[in-house]
């Protein structure tokens, strides 16, 4: 997902709930399923893909290249000093899980050292794949997001559906919650792509997936909490 700003973004911590409009009557927010972990998304600092403007979704590439940028590295390391400095950050562990595309991994490590843990790669929060748009350029975005508004199951180009992201992220967030001993709980930061955590937003907030950009959408190296 393509980079919007030029310097440096300030971590945000503070939690305040939303009542969106577009809630399903059938569908309730993931953060009220009552687990035991806090979760913030982290969208990876930005890289060498947003420094071309290209889209890189395909794993046999991102996996290897289009790293942090020497502006993304800047931007990581100011969010994970933020991050450490958050109210109670001294009374709870942290657990970082990340994609295992190149630049969610760079960013990832950098959170795990600063904060004394190992972060996990797990495939089901690497990026959205877009298909026949990838290695393009990314005002592609825009294409595949008017039609998200429509319909939340498109395949446009062969890129993958708003649906599909949402339920891959959601089963790594419901695996964590179900995993988590009484007393092992903590604060869970799943470092991952643009699109992939506006969608997974959705899920917390309860609002369809029709609607992801709806949502303020994160900077890049920005830790927010989810359900908030």
């Amino acid at each position: 997902m393509r980079s919007t700003e030029s310097g440096i973004t300030p971590a945000r911590f503070i939690c305040v709930r939303v009542k969106h409009e577009s809630t399903p009557p059938d569908q309730g927010p993931l953060s009220d399923e009552n687990g035991p972990n806090r979760f913030y998304g982290m969208r990876h600092g930005n890289s060498e893909a947003n420094q071309e403007g290209l889209i890189s979704s395909n794993p046999e590439v991102a996996t290897l290249k289009h790293g942090l940028s020497s502006l993304g590295v800047e931007q990581v390391v100011n969010s994970v000093e933020g991050f450490m400095g958050r109210e109670g950050a001294d009374r709870r562990t942290v657990k970082v899980f990340c994609s295992d595309f190149k630049r969610a991994a760079m960013t990832a490590d950098m959170l795990a050292a600063g904060t004394g843990t190992v972060a996990r790669r797990d495939i089901r929060i690497r990026e959205r794949w877009f298909g026949e748009l990838d290695n393009g350029p990314d005002d592609k975005y825009d294409d595949v997001w008017v039609r998200d508004e429509k319909d939340a199951d498109q395949e446009w180009k062969e890129v993958e559906s708003v649906n599909k992201v949402r339920e891959r992220a959601s089963d790594l967030v419901r695996e964590i919650e179900a995993e988590t001993r009484i007393g092992e709980e903590g604060d869970i930061v799943l470092v991952a792509h643009g699109d992939v955590l506006q969608i997974l937003m959705t899920a917390f907030d309860g609002v369809r997936g029709e609607d992801h950009r709806s949502l303020k959408h994160l900077e890049t190296a920005e830790i927010r909490e989810l359900g908030c």
